[in-house]
């Protein structure tokens, strides 16, 4: 899989013809995901799959604990933030949607995910206002889904 030009923007942007990234070239780390899924069979699903192709993935089954988690990599461990989270819309807990204006607003620039199977215009017009933010349809296809994944990291 490699590396393609995002909607998502890059702090600082990224030159393409610096070449494409592939998973097993990440000098630093492998990227970090955090999966928050309340559906048991997809979440383990989508992990198994990230981790199989060298992604380290984190699972919450809920908004309650991806602010934990979140919280935790902000406060209590720095430097483990996910490059990365993809995240369900509708989870118990907290509607994901405030959770994820809230972090922006907060200053978190970390990339984000939102996938749904409710994603009706005025969920996808809300999401595309908030920065660094991509949306996908369930069911999701887990190739897109990877690439937009790769897509978030910088090139380091």
């Amino acid at each position: 899989m490699q590396r393609h030009h995002s909607s998502i923007p890059l702090d600082p942007p990224v030159d393409d013809d610096e070449g494409c990234l592939h998973l097993d070239t990440w000098p630093s780390h492998r990227p970090r995901v955090l999966l928050a899924e309340d559906d048991d069979d997809l979440r383990s699903s989508l992990a198994a799959l990230f981790e199989r192709d060298g992604f380290v993935v984190s699972t919450v089954r809920n908004g309650f604990e991806l602010l934990e988690v979140l919280a935790d990599s902000m406060v209590a461990k720095p430097g483990s933030a996910p490059d990365v989270i993809v995240t369900d819309v509708r989870m118990p807990g907290f509607n994901t949607l405030n959770v994820v204006v809230g972090l922006r607003n907060a200053g978190m620039l970390t990339p984000i995910i939102m996938i749904s199977a409710f994603g009706d215009p005025a969920l996808r017009a809300r999401i595309a206002r908030v920065p660094r933010t991509r949306f996908f349809d369930k069911p999701v296809d887990v190739d897109q889904l990877e690439e937009a994944i790769l897509d978030c990291m910088p090139i380091v």
